[in-house]
């Protein structure tokens, strides 16, 4: 008899065994609970991440629209040293040397970062103070050229448009040659 019970034993050992391994094949994977906190979480990283991102971009947009600034006012100069030392007071003046308007010296045109349009350049001759913008609030990536016009004192300043429009100010860093 006593080889029976040892059968038995042993049978029911195996058959528990064999009732665990299906039930663990069954609860594989993961509760609804587990689910959502993961989806929380990946929502509060996204939360956070996202503006960030879009500060970067703008601050991004805006760093490379005062490398157009630079660009503009290097091609300003160069338009000087071609015409006796005078500055243009709008896109459509003309060295004397060469003949050549500040379009014709840029040779590309800067790309406005924040439309990805030709950059606009918004011309205002004969400001007295060329360091004060005639427009506060210029539209996102627009430079405006401001100059005195006269020909002896011959001042200027360059303003860019910050990315924010409606807010009253243009880009703190403004171009100028007084």
């Amino acid at each position: 008899m006593q080889c029976k019970k040892d059968t038995l034993k042993r049978g029911s050992i195996q058959d528990l065994l064999f009732k665990n391994q299906i039930s663990m094949k069954i609860n594989k994977g993961f509760t609804l609970i587990e689910l959502m906190i993961v989806v929380v979480i990946i929502g509060i990283l996204a939360a956070i991440a996202i503006p960030n991102f879009m500060s970067v971009e703008n601050r991004a947009k805006e760093s490379s629209l005062k490398a157009n600034m630079h660009t503009f006012q290097l091609a300003i100069e160069e338009f000087a040293i071609l015409n006796g030392a005078m500055y243009p007071s709008d896109g459509d003046d003309v060295t004397t040397d060469t003949g050549e308007t500040l379009p014709m010296i840029l040779t590309k045109w800067p790309e406005n970062p924040f439309t990805g349009n030709p950059m606009i350049v918004l011309y205002n001759s004969g400001n007295i103070t060329p360091d004060i913008p005639n427009d506060n609030d210029l539209p996102r990536g627009v430079l405006e050229y401001d100059s005195d016009g006269t020909p002896i004192a011959q001042r200027y300043a360059i303003h860019g448009g910050d990315g924010t429009d409606g807010n009253v100010r243009n880009l703190a860093s403004i171009l100028k040659n007084f």
